[in-house]
């Protein structure tokens, strides 16, 4: 046996269902104004065909009275008023951080009265700059009540700086969802640049960063911004960099401004390319001024030599040379490597040697060759030491003792060179022998330690 229903207008058959197995009756209806009652619904028997039976005169079905209460809340039974409108134009300056603009709750009133309707509010701008920028500008909270109705605001995006105000308009949703046409509210909102950033106070600091030819992989840095201040303090200012790469290495290294990030491609980094390079950083307010001043980054690329690995100190032996006016010489040699790479090249070389031979010996921070050749019989009968202490090709300290060689030169006299020393000039020439000089390769030292010989050579043979 099979059920049916029979009712009148305005719960048809099509808005009241029945299930004529399990007499379950649905019943799906929106004319919220309409939804009155009672509402008789007749259920009538069928057959297992759904065709109507026959039956006695006295059954006439059986009758349901359906009461569907009105929904105040929605349609035309709930009416909204606005709040009180807010301050036109509600103002933002870029980059002061977070700003919180709260409208004022919308009121309602509901046929019968008493409702309560918990709506919503629809907030929306027609304005693309502000919808689509990147990072979002404008946050909304759209629900009742001391947490909600807020927009938030924050943003340092230069972009949307207008002389003309941005628009908002705040709608209502009734409980349901369905959008209210009236009333609606209008925020409007103005954002200007901020001129504690037209310039801000900027410090500017000097960064280094180090890398070896054929060693350090793809190697990434990053440039720090401009610290500043601001007055009045604490406001944020989107500033904009230009950083520039040496010509030397721009083949290597290449710098993203939006970021600041440096890459050093290791494949493209070359021998010629050991040295340190200058990358310079300047920036621009928000509102494109130039910023007085310039950042700069010293990238250092050093050789895989430096320093070597591994050093060892050559053995030394006491050498002899002979005062007759011919070039005699002595390299004394380290064992320098780096991986499979000998690094003997990659070395700086300091030379201490008694002040006396000054002007009879040549060496240089480039080389490991001491040279003698002087015709000066004084010389003879004496034994010198001689140090020399090796850094790396940019000048770092290596470990002692692995770093240092000492030998001895004892000079001869050759034949016929020179006149015998008295023995005032033998004083003299042995108190200058007492004093030592590093020799280094610059001019200016050099002329010193000529100044020192010349006065020696006074002494000696006055």
């Amino acid at each position: 046996m099979k059920y049916g229903i029979v009712a009148a207008s305005p719960i048809t058959t099509g808005v009241a269902t029945l299930d004529s197995t399990t007499r379950i009756m649905s019943i799906a209806y929106s004319a919220n104004d309409k939804a009155v009652g009672p509402h008789n619904i007749v259920f009538t028997v069928l057959s297992p065909t759904s065709q109507a039976l026959t039956v006695s005169s006295d059954f006439t079905g059986h009758t349901y009275a359906l009461t569907m209460p009105v929904n105040v809340c929605e349609g035309a039974l709930v009416t909204f008023t606005a709040g009180t409108a807010l301050t036109d134009p509600q103002t933002y300056t870029i980059g002061q951080g977070a700003k919180e603009i709260q409208w004022n709750e919308f009121t309602y009133v509901t046929n019968p009265s008493g409702g309560s309707c918990a709506f919503t509010y629809s907030t929306t701008t027609a304005t693309a700059a502000l919808n689509n920028a990147s990072p979002a500008a404008v946050s909304v909270n759209n629900a009742i009540g001391a947490a909600g109705r807020k927009l938030t605001i924050n943003t340092s995006l230069v972009s949307l700086v207008s002389a003309s105000k941005y628009t908002y308009t705040v709608a209502v949703k009734t409980p349901s969802g369905a959008a209210v046409g009236s009333p609606t509210q209008e925020i409007k909102l103005l954002i200007s640049s901020n001129a504690a950033c037209e310039p801000p106070t900027v410090v500017i600091s000097a960064e280094t960063q180090t890398i070896t030819h054929d060693v350090t992989p793809n190697y990434s840095f990053t440039i720090s911004p401009y610290a500043y201040t601001t007055s009045p303090a604490n406001q944020v200012c989107e500033l904009t960099y230009v950083i520039t790469v040496p010509s030397a290495i721009s083949a290597a290294v290449t710098c993203v401004d939006a970021t600041r990030v440096c890459t050093a491609a290791k494949d493209a980094v070359t021998a010629a390319m050991v040295g340190a390079h200058a990358i310079t950083m300047t920036a621009k307010t928000p509102l494109a001024v130039a910023i007085t001043g310039t950042a700069t980054t010293t990238l250092t690329i050093k050789d895989a030599c430096d320093p070597p690995a591994t050093l060892t100190a050559p053995s030394v032996a006491a050498q002899s040379f002979t005062a007759d006016g011919t070039s005699q010489s002595y390299s004394p040699t380290w064992t320098a490597t780096t991986g499979t790479a000998a690094c003997s090249t990659g070395l700086q070389y300091t030379w201490t040697v008694p002040s006396a031979l000054t002007s009879a010996v040549t060496v240089s921070t480039t080389s490991n060759t001491f040279t003698f050749s002087s015709s000066d019989a004084t010389l003879a009968g004496t034994s010198y030491k001689i140090i020399v202490v090796v850094s790396s090709l940019s000048g770092a300290a290596l470990t002692s003792p692995q770093n240092t060689a000492e030998f001895t030169l004892e000079v001869t006299a050759g034949t016929g060179t020179g006149t015998t020393a008295g023995a005032a000039a033998l004083t003299a020439t042995s108190t200058e022998r007492a004093t030592t000089q590093v020799i280094l390769v610059t001019s200016a030292v050099s002329a010193v330690l000529t100044g020192v010989t010349g006065a020696a050579t006074a002494a000696a043979t006055a």
